[in-house]
């Protein structure tokens, strides 16, 4: 198994070049964002796409490098907007798959993608093999 670190830098960066990518596609007005993962991200997305309205959904399936079953640990509030969702990685596609369900017309937005989950998503910036353990910069006690 392969391991990819990224620093801050490169979330700033690939995070910059998402929210390139999301501007040309909608003039996006809400976010959903999944944490905890999702927050870093978000924060610059939101304020590169100038979105304001924010919610958050709390879903875990990982307690540490080992794949639980996906649990919801905070609802979110949200109408039949459109959203964009994002979130730092899709892998399973396990969360992606439950807020589609919960938000049939969203979009999905991550930083990193991995083939299982590749097809959950709508826009990513970087795919990696399905056994590369992605670490992110927040995850990391230097």
């Amino acid at each position: 198994m392969a391991d990819l670190y990224l620093t801050w830098q490169d979330i700033h960066s690939m995070s910059r070049k998402l929210a390139l990518e999301l501007s040309a596609i909608e003039d996006w007005k809400r976010m959903l964002v999944i944490t905890r993962g999702g927050l870093v991200p978000a924060a610059i997305l939101s304020q590169d796409l100038g979105i304001n309205w924010i919610e958050t959904i709390g879903l875990s399936s990982y307690r540490g490098q080992e794949q639980t079953s996906l649990e919801l640990i905070k609802p979110c509030q949200i109408d039949s907007a459109r959203y964009l969702v994002v979130d730092e990685l899709v892998d399973s596609g396990d969360t992606a798959r439950y807020v589609r369900a919960l938000i049939p017309n969203c979009y999905i937005a991550t930083l990193i993608a991995k083939p299982d989950g590749q097809p959950h998503a709508d826009k990513f910036v970087q795919l990696v093999d399905q056994e590369t353990w992605v670490y992110f910069p927040w995850e990391v006690n230097e």
